[in-house]
């Protein structure tokens, strides 16, 4: 199997646009999914731990760059979400994980943790409460985010992309 670099690059760029210009109109009450992260997670589970960790970093400094937000933070809470993911990472079962609900369970924990630590980094408050801050800023954004990857469980064919 021949691995092309320039497809994921398309792809990313193509989800970079739609999380910083579209995914903005479908939140609900300040809460949006992270397209990113569902394409990161399925990237480490096609092709490895090591390029997914690497895809990660790239992705999170891209995001930084091109919205404005605290350079370094997406790329740091990226790269420990999909570390996590890689745990997962078995060549055997990956078709599986990726075409089963195992993948939205994956997408949520991801995404809880990318979403944590993001807030924790970019913007923490100190007068704000564990409890609202973990359901506001990490619990909620993740079941959006996985719901999100349900539906791309559901839309991505069998045969996988060629």
């Amino acid at each position: 199997m021949r691995f092309n670099i320039f497809r994921p690059i398309i792809f990313f760029l193509i989800i970079l646009f739609l999380q910083i210009k579209v995914v903005p109109i479908i939140s609900l009450e300040g809460v949006i999914p992270d397209l990113i992260i569902i394409f990161l997670a399925f990237y480490t589970l096609k092709n490895g731990r090591l390029w997914g960790l690497v895809a990660a970093a790239i992705a999170g400094l891209t995001f930084d760059l091109v919205s404005g937000g605290l350079v370094g933070g997406a790329m740091f809470s990226n790269t420990i979400a999909i570390f996590v993911t890689g745990l997962f990472y078995k060549e055997q079962k990956s078709e599986f994980y990726i075409h089963s609900y195992f993948f939205a369970v994956i997408i949520l924990m991801a995404s809880i943790i990318n979403a944590t630590v993001y807030s924790m980094v970019a913007h923490f408050d100190l007068y704000s409460r564990f409890i609202s801050f973990m359901l506001f800023q990490g619990f909620l954004p993740g079941v959006y985010t996985a719901a999100m990857g349900l539906l791309f469980t559901v839309i991505y064919p069998k045969k996988g992309f060629r």
